[in-house]
């Protein structure tokens, strides 16, 4: 009927809480993990954005992680990722779901903007059938000699593509991205 019924919400342990919003508790559904899959190394400080795939009707929930609050965050050098999970639906993540149950997605290239720190990058495609069975798929934000990048913006829908921002700390000054 239009009107949502369920939140979601991430928390600086990597968790992703969904909410019933006529219940009164929160129930952690997955947990970002680094490759290591090291706990609390992968928090959650941005919005998430949710979609419906008009082919499957799953319905799908897209994020980042990484931190970009204190001074201490600047020094921070360890990998982040992108997530896009399935929420419901056929093969919707679970408390227990690990990144062995996602498709792994790489930044294949980058191209700078003249004059500008703005990179356009390009993904690796999907190849047929590769999510199937899947729970989604992750993207680590590594390319080339940068570290430290991490996304701290909610991502957007432009049309039918998916749109993330990112950020790689460079200043000392965390008011100054």
């Amino acid at each position: 009927n239009g009107i949502s019924t369920e939140a979601y919400a991430g928390d600086l342990m990597g968790n992703v809480w969904r909410f019933n919003l006529s219940g009164t508790t929160g129930t952690v559904i997955f947990t970002a993990k680094d490759s290591s899959s090291t706990p609390k190394a992968q928090p959650i400080t941005a919005g998430m954005l949710i979609g419906k795939d008009p082919a499957t009707s799953n319905v799908w929930l897209f994020f980042g992680t990484g931190r970009y609050l204190t001074q201490t965050d600047l020094s921070d050098k360890s990998v982040q990722t992108w997530y896009g999970i399935i929420v419901e639906g056929t093969n919707a993540v679970t408390s227990t779901t690990t990144r062995s149950s996602l498709v792994q997605r790489t930044i294949a290239g980058e191209t700078a903007a003249s004059g500008s720190t703005v990179a356009a990058r390009a993904i690796t495609p999907p190849t047929p059938g590769d999510i199937n069975g899947q729970s989604g798929w992750y993207m680590d934000l590594q390319y080339g000699t940068a570290s430290g990048e991490r996304m701290v913006t909610p991502n957007q829908f432009q049309g039918s593509l998916l749109l993330g921002t990112t950020r790689i700390p460079t200043s000392s000054d965390p008011c100054n991205p």
